[in-house]
Order: structure tokens, then sequence, then C-alpha cells
């Protein structure tokens, strides 16, 4: 990394959260001092950052341990990880039906990601990156999602959302479009993000019964037309409610 880009204390407060292992899930400060070559006095000063941000905690013994934000994340990657490897045979799939772009949506702190795709053969399709954070107010990967949030969560949705993407519709005009999204079980759309396009989104739930993704079908409307979504719709449900039961959803399906 080019020495203009390195941030002396960040770069100090990764190698203090390095520290712990497998086998030093606990390190008290003068080990730490010790351990990056550091006068305690800064390492304090750092540990305490760390614990006002949730980074690191300290123990009855007045030692560190990893805090709740550090496992947080670890979930979040680890949740990632597990979605992709249930859903890859489903995407597959469901490209294999329809021959159109198939993505898969992670929900995740009121932002939705895109962290798995597979694109149509055809020439003209769509292309979605990986990475990229999508809409969730506007086009049917986002839209299916946020119209399962509580409404706590769609007031801050809609909020982060209107910042990030300049979104400036009525919440109360989605929450009734949301509702109709709810009663079918996907969202359809057409030209409302991409001209020409129209997306087929199905909801992913989780163990705990609340919305954790989507995956979504896309394609050019002169293809991916009504007739081709009545063929494939409920068999596209189906094989949806699959994925969200082997992450641990309960519910019976309608």
């Amino acid at each position: 990394m080019e020495e203009q880009y390195n941030i002396r204390s960040i770069e100090r407060a990764l190698n203090i959260l390095k520290c712990f292992n497998e086998n030093r899930t606990e390190i008290g400060l003068l080990e730490f001092a010790e351990m990056l070559s550091l006068n305690k006095s800064t390492v304090f000063r750092i540990l305490t950052n760390l614990n006002n941000c949730g980074f690191v905690d300290v123990n009855a013994e007045g030692k560190y341990i990893l805090g709740s934000e550090i496992i947080r994340l670890g979930n979040i990657r680890h949740e990632n990880d597990l979605l992709k490897a249930e859903a890859i045979k489903i995407l597959n799939e469901l490209q294999t039906l329809t021959n159109e772009t198939v993505i898969l949506i992670r929900y995740n702190n009121y932002k939705a990601t895109c962290i798995d795709k597979i694109e149509s053969s055809n020439d003209l399709k769509i292309v979605s990156e990986i990475g990229r954070n999508i809409p969730m107010l506007k086009g049917a990967s986002g839209k299916v999602i946020a119209a399962h949030l509580s409404e706590s969560e769609l007031e801050r949705c809609f909020a982060i959302q209107q910042n990030l993407f300049n979104y400036r519709d009525d919440l109360n005009i989605l929450k009734d479009e949301f509702k109709t999204i709810r009663e079918n079980g996907y969202c359809l759309t057409t030209s409302e993000v991409d001209a020409g396009v129209t997306a087929f989104a199905v909801p992913i739930f989780g163990a705990a019964g609340s919305v954790i993704g989507s995956v979504s079908i896309a394609g050019p409307n002169f293809r991916f037309n009504d007739e081709v979504i009545i063929s494939i719709k409920d068999r596209v449900l189906n094989r949806i409610y699959k994925l969200s039961q082997k992450m641990g959803y309960k519910q019976v399906q309608a």
C-alpha cells in the first residue's frame, strides 16, 4: 500500500484486533503493548476508542475481549457465505429455466447488495455488478425486500435510501404498493430502474422469520414478458421458498 494512504492510528487499531486468535481470546493492556512494541498510554487510547465503538469489551479480570460489533460483522460474512452456498443451485436452475440473468441480493443494515449472479447466455442481457448496493424503493429486487420490513425499519430505510439514491417519492404511496407485493409474494417491475428491463423478484426469509434478501430474474421486456412470467411464476416461488427453508425459515407455505 502506498505510504500516503496509511493512517497510523487506524493501522494500530487494526493490529490490536489482529492480536486475537483462537488461542488468545483475552489480552491485557501490558500484553498488547509488548506484542505491538507500543507504549501503554497509546494502546490504552486506542482500546478505549475500540471499546466505545463496540469492537472490544473488558471482562471481569480487566482483560480485553472481542466485542459485539466484531461478532456482528463476522455473522454478516458467515450469513453471506451461507446464503451464496445454499442459493447457487437454485440460481442455476432459474437461469436454465429462463435463460435470463438471475441475481442474488443480500439485505443488511438498511441496504441491499448484490452478492451473486448468473448471467443470461443471450447477447442482449442484463448485467449486475457483485458488491453493488441497489435501490430498495425502486426496482423489483429492492422493493420486494422493503415490502417485508417492519414499520420502524421501513421508515429508517426510507430515510437512508433517500440520501443514497436521491429518492423523492411519497412513502405512503409505496406502502400501498408494498401491501400488494406481500399479498402476491413477489414484485414485478418494468422499466422502473432501467428502460426496457423487466424484473421479477421473490423475497428470501431467514430463521427469525424476517426478510434477508431476494432473488430476481431480469431481462429485456420484449423477451421477458408477461406470458413468460406467468409460465414460470409458481416454479420460481417454490424454489425460493425452498431456499428460505434452507436458511432456517419455518413458516408453512400458503
